[in-house]
């Protein structure tokens, strides 16, 4: 039975390879998401997309969440250790403390100007795969 997943994931992945690849020689001209199209938030055939504003603005915003819940973890920890809450798993706490730290560390700074190309990379080639399922609807 494991020779069959790993059998139909391979066959869906050299499917999807091979409907990016044809979807890519059809429409050469609309690969990128257009400069118009990011700066109104929408593109009429892959949907919603992203500025650099927002990327940026995204980036602060989670770092602020994950400092918060950083926040919350530890003083549940806090808490616990001077006996006003019992937690069952503090070790598993402590766990949390150590990862939210590590991704605010990651996370300090404003992102480079190559990391928001590649964001916007990245949800481009989705906007592209968003296309191609839409052509396929549209000629059903």
């Amino acid at each position: 039975m494991p020779s069959q997943v790993s059998f139909s994931t391979a066959i869906t992945w050299v499917a999807m390879l091979c409907l990016l690849a044809l979807c890519q020689m059809q429409q050469p001209a609309e690969a990128q998401v257009s400069d118009a199209a990011r700066r109104l938030g929408w593109d009429e055939f892959a949907g919603y997309v992203s500025t650099r504003e927002e990327v940026l603005s995204k980036h602060r915003s989670d770092r602020r969440r994950y400092e918060e819940k950083m926040a919350m973890y530890q003083l549940q920890l806090q808490r616990h250790e001077l006996g006003i809450e019992h937690l069952v798993n503090p070790n598993r706490i402590r766990q949390k403390i150590r990862s939210f730290q590590k991704k605010i560390d990651k996370m300090q700074g404003d992102l480079t100007e190559d990391q928001v190309e590649d964001i916007l990379d990245k949800e481009d080639a989705r906007a592209e795969v968003n296309r191609y399922r839409r052509s396929l609807k549209a000629e059903l």
